[in-house]
């Protein structure tokens, strides 16, 4: 298993929403991993390749934004119950201090 970090981040979209991947990690047989932060959050994940795509970019030529896939339900459900925590976190008011 080997892991490069990227020179410049590539902006990626993944199940969470916008992200930059800053590292790229070959995990062998089980394919490739992306470590990225999310933009929302800051938060840091790691993707398999098939659950991210390319940010889309009009000056790349990139208009597009094909769908993800998630193929493990478990895995599903637990970034669809994050997504929540995050969605209730931003509509709490913010208490003044």
């Amino acid at each position: 298993m080997a892991t490069k970090e990227l020179n410049t981040p590539i902006h990626v979209l993944t199940p969470l929403g916008l992200a930059e991947a800053h590292f790229f990690i070959e995990a062998g047989k089980d394919g490739v991993e992306w470590g990225c932060f999310q933009k929302d959050t800051g938060e840091f994940w790691i993707w398999p390749n098939r659950e991210i795509r390319l940010q889309r970019s009009v000056t790349e030529y990139r208009d597009f934004n094909t769908p993800i896939a998630i193929h493990d339900p478990i895995r599903y459900q637990r970034i669809e119950e994050h997504k929540k925590r995050i969605a209730n976190a931003k509509a709490r008011p913010k208490e003044d201090t």
